[in-house]
């Protein structure tokens, strides 16, 4: 069952000023009434922080401010815009790790939360990486999307990848060994729509060195919510190139569209493994690991039951032993669902072969490359799948054993095959 943390912002109306008014180095000339958050913005000792750029992007247009000397600002945004019902902007500071604003508009009213307008900027640490194509507003998608509050979003989708790195050097190699990844993202529906959108770590993109974890459900009113990743880095060499990568990932030829913003990593670990403490969210080691997760449209919400003592869930991540039997188990019992399904009604095998070929097998590919590449070294020795076919064609269950293995060789095999016989389909 998918659980929703409620999180409940202390929100305070913005004024109006007539004009281009505001005060604070930057402010953009605004024809009009204009919406003024104010704020002040200090470091750890409460000294105020002066320089601190303040800024909001909405569309192909960027707001922002800089602080005075006593740490203060005021940053200006029109009131004539049709706003998002929740969007973000960002601080920033030389030395500083940035934070995230928080504004929501209902009633013809910009609110903003009170405890992100003024922050306090903690200063950069060894173990933390600032990811600098992450830092401002990025959407991932199509622009296909309409209706609720999670499809209104703050920017134009800017690609369907973001990509950014870093080095991990032989003095980071000595001491750190994990390395968390955290933003603010809303919109995601990877779960519940079966989009599985991923984070992904790589050695500068090489195939074969993908570490893949699937970005679960944004909350459901479109607000932002905290994302927190973390990987081992132990299969990393010194001087590597470790890459940090998102997709969006097509949902019958629809692209989940998502925003995030303030991407950073902090690094953490010395080699040492440490057990995660028992927690409500982090189940202790007894019993069974049971659940459900949605993989695709073709099966309701997969059930899985595993041993906890073997494969034990960690903070919110389901285990990825579990994940990787799951996503198995959805290409069906005797690999029916290895291949998109760009069929759609009244179009021909042939169009529905060229169809994939221009649009969907390239995502495809690199999801189940992705899980070849992290799966095939797992044990699944034990854990039992029951899949329900919505259409009820190919429903089963079944335990994975040594004696019925995952065979993701198999998998990798049938891949090629498939996607060359769209290519000779399509090509006659």
């Amino acid at each position: 069952m998918k659980r929703i943390k409620k999180v409940i912002f202390l929100m305070i109306t913005i004024s109006i000023l007539a004009g281009c008014g505001g005060g604070g180095e930057g402010n953009q000339n605004i024809d009009g009434a204009v919406w003024s958050t104010s704020g002040k913005v200090i470091d750890d000792a409460g000294n105020p922080i002066a320089g601190a750029e303040v800024s909001v992007k909405l569309n192909d247009i960027k707001y922002s401010v800089k602080t005075d000397n006593n740490g203060n600002y005021r940053l200006n945004t029109p009131q004539d815009y049709d706003y998002p019902q929740f969007f973000a902007g960002i601080i920033k500071a030389d030395h500083y790790k940035s934070v995230t604003v928080l504004f929501s508009y209902t009633n013809n009213h910009l609110g903003v939360d009170t405890k992100t307008s003024n922050p306090t900027l903690k200063k950069l640490q060894e173990t933390d990486i600032i990811f600098f194509n992450g830092l401002d507003i990025i959407h991932l998608g199509d622009n296909q999307f309409t209706g609720s509050v999670n499809s209104q979003l703050q920017i134009k989708a800017q690609g369907k990848v973001w990509i950014d790195h870093f080095i991990y050097s032989d003095l980071l190699k000595s001491k750190y060994d994990n390395i968390c990844i955290s933003f603010m993202g809303r919109g995601f529906n990877s779960i519940n729509d079966g989009s599985n959108d991923p984070i992904s770590l790589s050695n500068n993109g090489q195939p074969g060195t993908y570490i893949v974890k699937i970005l679960p459900d944004s909350a459901e009113n479109g607000s932002f919510s905290q994302y927190k990743a973390c990987f081992s880095l132990s299969s990393f060499k010194a001087g590597d190139k470790v890459q940090v990568q998102i997709n969006s990932l097509p949902k019958n030829g629809d692209f989940d569209d998502f925003e995030m913003i303030n991407m950073f990593g902090e690094l953490s670990g010395n080699g040492t493994i440490v057990t995660p403490p028992t927690t409500p969210e982090n189940p202790s080691s007894t019993g069974d690991n049971t659940g459900s997760i949605a993989v695709d449209n073709h099966y309701y919400p997969i059930e899985y039951r595993a041993s906890n003592v073997l494969y034990p869930n960690y903070s919110n991540e389901l285990n990825s032993n579990i994940l990787c039997a799951v996503n198995y188990a959805a290409l069906g019992p005797h690999y029916e669902y290895l291949k998109p399904n760009g069929l759609v009604s009244g179009s021909t095998e042939k169009a529905r072969a060229c169809s994939n070929i221009n649009n969907n097998w390239t995502s495809f590919i690199n999801f189940i490359q992705n899980n070849i590449t992290n799966c095939q070294n797992k044990s699944f020795d034990g854990i039992y799948i029951n899949a329900i076919d919505a259409n009820n064609l190919y429903s089963y269950s079944t335990t994975y054993t040594l004696q019925n293995p995952i065979d993701w060789i198999k998998v990798s095999k049938l891949l090629q095959v498939n996607y060359q016989a769209d290519v000779d389909l399509c090509n006659k």
